[in-house]
């Protein structure tokens, strides 16, 4: 049996934020309406040069600085030593804006 735990969470929300009453500007709704229906006030919209990986390497950083020993949730893994070495070159090169 692999024993495992959760050592840090993390999350990233994009900037943009896009309201009820933004949509009721130029759709036939209201706040009101959407609330109602759907349960939401607002939604977050990535930027034009913002991709998901982008948010899940900001994510993943912030998981790793919430996690009580970072060093242990980087080296205990059962995955093959290509795929950990991929996994972590993945994350240096979002880090260096692209570069290794």
């Amino acid at each position: 049996m692999i024993n495992s735990k959760i050592a840090g969470v993390g999350y990233y929300v994009p900037e943009k934020v896009v309201t009820n009453d933004d949509l009721a500007s130029y759709l036939d709704t209201s706040d009101e309406w959407i609330t109602r229906k759907i349960g939401i006030k607002e939604r977050r919209v990535a930027a034009d040069n913002e991709v998901t990986s982008d948010m899940g390497a900001a994510a993943a950083e912030m998981a790793l600085k919430n996690a009580e020993n970072a060093e242990v949730s980087e080296k205990e893994t059962d995955k093959p030593e290509k795929a950990e070495k991929a996994s972590k070159d993945s994350g240096k090169n979002k880090k260096n804006g692209g570069k290794n």
